[in-house]
């Protein structure tokens, strides 16, 4: 799905909170408040970092086997992009 398709529906998209782009390229024009760089998603998560120290570790601890861990997206080179899931399975205490 395209950025314009995206911002064009996102009023009927109620979980939807903001989108998240890698390259601006073509993004000029836009001015909306739901748009974020990845480059501002990472410094807004260095900050909450030094805000809440640890936060990162009781939330990895309080995990279970069957908690999602990690989720990949191919980049659609032969089709189109896919999402992968990697469970942390064999969790050892």
């Amino acid at each position: 799905m395209t950025m314009e398709k995206v911002l064009e529906i996102k009023d009927q998209l109620p979980l939807l909170k903001k989108v998240i782009y890698w390259d601006p390229q073509g993004l000029w024009e836009y001015d909306d408040p739901d748009l974020l760089s990845i480059t501002e998603v990472m410094e807004m998560g260095r900050e909450y970092c030094q805000e809440t120290p640890g936060l990162f570790d009781d939330r990895v601890d309080h995990g279970n086997g069957d908690d999602i861990a990690v989720l990949f997206y191919t980049s659609g080179t032969t089709g189109l992009p896919k999402g992968a899931m990697l469970l942390k399975h064999g969790s050892e205490s």
